[in-house]
C-alpha cells in the first residue's frame, strides 16, 4: 500500500471517528431522561418559561437537560423539568436541585415529602407558587409566577 493511499484511509477513519462520536455527544444531551419526580394539581394559571402554563393536574418529569449555572453554582445545580398531561408537554422550566442540609436552609415548610413525590406551596403574597419534589436525596424546586 501506497503511502498516500495509507494516509487517505487513516484520515477517512479519524473523519469518520469523529462524526460518530460528535453524534452520540449530541443525542446524549439531546435525550430527555424522562425520570418523574412526582404529580401535582396547580390551582391558578401560571407562567412556565414566558409561556401560560394552565391551572391543572401534571406529572413533572426530569428533561435531563441542565441549566447554565450562575456564579457560584455548579451545573448539576439547575435542571430543566417539563409539566406533562398524559403524552403532552404543557410547559417547562428551570427546577433549583438541592441537596438535603440546603434544603432544610431554603425550604421552611411543615409538609415533609416522601421519595418521588411532589407538592405545591403558594408563597407570601401569592404572586408566586412554589413546586417541591423530592427524587432519592435530591430535593427540585421550581418557581411560577401566578399568570395575571
Amino acid at each position: 500500500m501506497t503511502r498516500t493511499r495509507l494516509l487517505r484511509r487513516m484520515s477517512a477513519g479519524v473523519a469518520a471517528a469523529g462524526v460518530l462520536s460528535f453524534a452520540v455527544a449530541v443525542q446524549a444531551q439531546q435525550k430527555p431522561s424522562g425520570a418523574s419526580l412526582g404529580q401535582v394539581k396547580i390551582a391558578k394559571d401560571v407562567m412556565a418559561n414566558g409561556q401560560r402554563l394552565p391551572a391543572g393536574t401534571y406529572t413533572i418529569r426530569l428533561t435531563g437537560n441542565q441549566g447554565k449555572p450562575v456564579v457560584g453554582q455548579t451545573p448539576e445545580e439547575s435542571q430543566w423539568v417539563e409539566f406533562v398531561q398524559g403524552q403532552d408537554v404543557k410547559g417547562r422550566e428551570l427546577a433549583t436541585v438541592l441537596s438535603p442540609a440546603d434544603a432544610k436552609k431554603i425550604v421552611r415548610t411543615g409538609r415533609t415529602l416522601e421519595t418521588g413525590s411532589a407538592a405545591v406551596e403558594t408563597l407570601r403574597g401569592g404572586d408566586y407558587i412554589r413546586v417541591r419534589a423530592l427524587r432519592g436525596d435530591r430535593h427540585y424546586l421550581v418557581h411560577l409566577a401566578v399568570a395575571s
